[in-house]
């Protein structure tokens, strides 16, 4: 958040010497842009403003007296009386000052201290990238449902919520561990629900009669349709936690949403490379950089999960801790993920 800051004030000091027209509107867009971008990573990463410091220690009220001097004048009063109002104001504000704790499901993105973003300017653009998960899912539903493995589908998504639901429950044991016994818990849990995921996919589909029956796109590719069960149910996953987080923490689904919709949107999983013996020159050498760009993918797809596994960047640079976001919404999508691209 702190070098958001600092590349608007860049930006703006740009601004004042490149840009002539509609200087001042320019530069009051970027101003309540970046203002916009300050405080929803404010909400989203921290840090968090205090919140019922009070309550927090078991103190449900506060009184705050002050005694004025007999002798002292009128205008002494005056500016002693306006100074324990301003304390009582400043405690006042600290119990309220986390717009995302207010009593309400909706929340408003502040862009400077005299405007807002409320739900009904900022909801539109999230259900348009969300729309696209919706497709997808639909698409796949209907279109190749008839060649679905709900078998396969079934022992992934047990698997991750098993490996999930023991992450809460050791995380929610205060062991006031070190960030290394939470790498290692971690890392731990994510290795064995992909061993069993492992176990439970058929590595070697020329062996399944079923596989080996639709082998229908070309002699180049064979279906893997356990891919696409496990893409439908990532997209019917991803789709149920981010409209929570729509209506209520608008902060983190845009930056969530924005990651995880294309990942699980665009690429077409279910293709593998048919490696077929015999044929001309000309197919050999398709054949072969077919199999060159599979295995470019497959490293590239390596070093992305690895980068965006959360103990490497995402805990100790993006969030402090293990939250619920990380736990509950971004784990299993990034086991779901591991399993389309590493199987």
């Amino acid at each position: 958040v702190d070098k958001m800051e600092k590349f608007g004030g860049k930006v703006m000091g740009w601004i004042a010497t490149h840009v002539g027209w509609r200087k001042n509107k320019v530069e009051a867009y970027v101003r309540d842009f970046v203002g916009m971008l300050s405080f929803a990573g404010h909400l989203a990463i921290g840090p968090y403003p205090p919140h019922a410091q009070a309550l927090k220690y078991g103190i449900d009220s506060l009184t705050i007296q002050s005694t004025f001097p007999s002798s002292s004048s009128s205008s002494s009063h005056s500016s002693e009386s306006k100074m324990v109002q301003q304390i009582e104001q400043t405690i006042n504000t600290l119990s309220y000052t986390h717009e995302r704790l207010h009593h309400s499901i909706t929340q408003y993105i502040l862009p400077s201290s005299t405007k807002f973003v409320g739900q009904s300017e900022y909801i539109y653009p999230m259900i348009l990238i969300l729309i696209g998960l919706v497709i997808k899912a639909i698409t796949l539903a209907f279109m190749d449902i008839g060649r679905f493995c709900f078998e396969i589908g079934i022992k992934v998504t047990l698997c991750v919520v098993g490996g999930v639901s023991l992450l809460m429950m050791c995380f929610s044991l205060d062991y006031n561990d070190d960030s290394y016994g939470e790498l290692i818990m971690y890392g731990y849990m994510y290795a064995v629900v992909l061993s069993l995921i492992g176990c439970i996919i058929p590595l070697d589909n020329d062996k399944n009669n079923k596989r080996e029956e639709e082998k229908v796109q070309s002699k180049h590719w064979i279906n893997e349709n356990w891919k696409q069960s496990i893409q439908f149910v990532a997209c019917i996953i991803a789709i149920y936690t981010h409209v929570p987080m729509m209506l209520s923490h608008v902060s983190l689904a845009y930056p969530s949403a924005l990651f995880w919709c294309p990942l699980l949107t665009f690429p077409s999983y279910g293709n593998r490379l048919h490696h077929s013996r015999g044929g001309d020159a000309d197919e050999t050498k398709k054949t072969v950089l077919l199999q060159m760009k599979q295995r470019m993918t497959k490293i590239a797809s390596i070093l992305i999960l690895i980068l965006t596994w959360p103990p490497v960047l995402l805990v100790p640079k993006v969030f402090e801790v293990y939250t619920m976001y990380i736990l509950l919404v971004y784990t299993p999508l990034h086991m779901f993920l591991a399993t389309l691209w590493l199987f």
